[in-house]
């Protein structure tokens, strides 16, 4: 369970639920064959104003510092990030489906 989320995930509206989520959906994204990757982050950057695009980063560099959320979602801390991009096509994928609850 994750104790305490990184204001860059509070700025995007997201909850403590939301931000445990992101973590177990890691495992959903490493699991899609690469190449959806792409049309993921295609996606996100044409239905994303530059704000959200902004925080995005800013999250990902927290995610990349936050041992809780790599516990989370199953990975090891200390090995870094599964694959390259995964991060980044995670949060992306989150965020297109659950725009509800973020904060534009």
């Amino acid at each position: 369970m994750i104790s305490s989320i990184p204001k860059s995930a509070q700025e995007l509206g997201f909850s403590f639920q939301d931000y445990e989520k992101l973590a177990k959906n890691l495992t959903r994204i490493l699991n899609m064959p690469q190449e959806k990757w792409q049309n993921i982050l295609d996606e996100a950057n044409k239905t994303f104003p530059e704000r959200i695009k902004r925080l995005g980063i800013k999250l990902i560099c927290d995610i990349c510092y936050d041992r809780e959320f790599f516990r989370e979602s199953g990975y090891l801390y200390h090995e870094g990030s599964p694959i390259q991009g995964c991060l980044t096509t995670n949060l992306a994928d989150y965020l297109l489906r659950n725009q509800d609850k973020i904060k534009i």
